[in-house]
């Protein structure tokens, strides 16, 4: 599917990115393959992914009115404490913002 973000953490050691097929893919930088591949059969596409300002966590603006929160150092865990609902998105305008 097409790539909808590409967000680069771990003081860019490391991108994530985010596509039309539903998956989230982690990347190392300078290496051709993902080191790690994420795609569960309840997962919606994530058009949008934002960085914490402490760089611990990946928030992702869900298309099932969710945003879902991925850890950046315990080797990008989807964390089910920290899920957010209750917003009604309407497409791919909403984006993930936090101080």
């Amino acid at each position: 599917g097409a790539v909808n973000t590409v967000t680069f953490c771990d003081e860019g050691r490391r991108f994530v990115t985010t596509a039309d097929d539903k998956k989230v893919l982690v990347w190392e930088y300078g290496i051709p393959v993902p080191i790690k591949h994420i795609s569960e059969p309840h997962m919606h596409s994530i058009p949008y992914v934002g960085m914490h300002p402490n760089e611990k966590w990946l928030l992702g603006q869900s298309l099932d009115n969710q945003i879902v929160v991925y850890g950046v150092h315990n080797k990008f865990r989807q964390h089910n404490k920290k899920l957010f609902r209750g917003h009604m998105n309407a497409g791919y305008a909403c984006q993930v913002d936090m101080t």
